[in-house]
This record gives C-alpha cells, structure tokens and sequence, in this order.
C-alpha cells in the first residue's frame, strides 16, 4: 500500500520549478495522482483493518470495501453539498478565524467517523480536505492551514525518523531490495503515464510516469501504521523509508531532460522566475 500514491504536491511542486504550468503531463498527474491517493487510502483502511484483527473472511472484506466506498462517495457527492452553504454564510459573518475552526471541527469529526467505523483517520481527514477545497473559499481556508502544516509537518518527519532501526540498515540486501522497491514503483508509474498517452504518442506518457514516480507523506503514514500495527517490521519500515527519499531526490535530477525528450512545453515566464 505504501507503493501506490504518488505525491502530488511534490510532483506538482518540480513541475512548476520546471516550468510546466499549464500542460497535458500536469493535468494527467493531477487527475491519476489523486485518484491512486484515494485508492491507496482505501486499500490502507482494508489492510489495516485484517492487521487488527489477524483474520480474513469474505465478508469482512465485503463490508470493509462498501463501508469505504459509502464514506468515500458521500465525502465527494453528498457532504460538498451541504457543507457550501454553512462555510459561506461564516464567511459572511466575519468573525475572525471562523472558517479555521469550522475547517477544524470537521477534520477532527471526519477522522472520528472513519476511524469509528472501520477506516483509517487519515482517510476522514484527508476527505474533509476535499470537501473544504470545493467550496468557494477553498484557497482562503488551505492558507489559514499552512501555518498549522509547518509547524506539525517536522514533528511528523520526528516520529516517523524515531521508529526507523538504523542498525536495519546494517543487515545483509536490505539496500538491494530498497532498490529493487525503488524501481519497481518507478516501472509501475511509467507503464501507467505510457499506457495513458498512448492513442498521442508515449513520450509525454513517459513524461508523466516519470513525473508521478515521487513517493511521500502517505507512503510514510502508511508504514507508520503497519509498523504500528505490527503489520510490518522494522526492516520493511526502512525500506519503504529508502524508496520514499530515493524517489524525491532522483527524479527532480532526471525530470528536466525527460520533459526536454518528450517535447513537454515550458512556460518561459515561470522558468526565468525560477533562475531569477
């Protein structure tokens, strides 16, 4: 589970470092970065469901994937609905900070009724992200966030650092399978980038697969559960830890000659802002 998403806010952050505002990569990135975030997060709520209990039976496995498709279905079709109305009419009151701390209470009540019912809290929280970005003051409400974001994202990155074995690292193929993690992801997103631009050609779907190759936070929420749950061990912690770090670090060095290759536009404006 913790090889599927890809980050789409790293990818998306070299992209536009690159100069690639506005293109056919950028929108097939979003869209397949996304939807596999969401699939990821629903396969992690099904594994760590059978981690808790330590048995699997089909009914299990059928309530565990319609209890995640109802939540995620009425996170996206319904709750938008009913919660537009309510953040607007906040809006106008004006009361200072209003909109945060609606946008808190229905994080923390999202995370409470997935953990509740099964699912991951990670999962509650990232849908309440959804649903306050469909609303009008979508931008205003992620940047009230941004300062709670820096200031808990490190203590994140501490906890996940706390739980790795460096003496793992001493062990005999751990690095070699670490690798072999590391290319397998990357293989996996370039078959899928290739198979998407196929009817236009496959350079830019070799593009986007490079692009989407970036591994993060939910890769490393991932292994912190199973780790949690006894679901993985130390040595799978830190291989997942080394596919993670080696897929941020290597594709921003490979990416501007995969665009320059595949004949992806750049935006002149965004890249001379970039050198400046």
């Amino acid at each position: 589970t913790a090889t599927i998403a890809t980050s789409v806010a790293i990818a998306t952050r070299i992209l536009t470092s690159e100069g690639v505002s506005n293109s056919e990569v950028r929108k097939v990135l979003v869209g397949a970065g996304t939807l596999d975030g969401i699939l990821g997060l629903i396969v992690l709520s099904i594994a760590a469901a059978y981690a808790r209990t330590h048995r699997f039976a089909l009914i299990d496995l059928v309530v565990a994937v319609v209890e995640a498709v109802v939540f995620v279905g009425f996170a996206i079709f319904v709750a938008p609905r009913l919660i537009k109305g309510r953040i607007e009419l906040l809006h106008r009151l004006a009361i200072r900070n209003a909109l945060l701390v609606v946008s808190l209470i229905l994080l923390l009540a999202f995370a409470v009724i997935a953990e509740y019912i099964g699912l991951s809290s990670v999962i509650g929280a990232f849908f309440a992200g959804v649903i306050l970005a469909t609303t009008k003051h979508g931008s205003l409400i992620r940047h009230k966030f941004l300062p709670i974001r820096d200031f808990l994202a490190p203590f994140f990155f501490v906890i996940i650092g706390a739980q790795v074995n460096v003496a793992v690292f001493m062990q005999p193929g751990v690095i070699e399978v670490g690798l072999v993690i590391s290319l397998l992801v990357a293989l996996g997103k370039i078959i899928g980038g290739m198979s998407a631009f196929f009817h236009v050609g496959w350079k830019k779907g070799f593009a986007t697969g490079v692009a989407m190759i970036p591994r993060g936070g939910l890769s490393l929420i991932t292994a912190g559960i199973g780790l949690s749950l006894g679901a993985i061990t130390q040595r799978v912690l830190f291989e997942i830890v080394f596919m993670t770090v080696a897929t941020i670090v290597i594709v921003p060095i490979i990416l501007p000659y995969v665009l320059r290759f595949a004949g992806v536009s750049i935006s002149k404006g965004e890249t001379d802002q970039k050198v400046a």
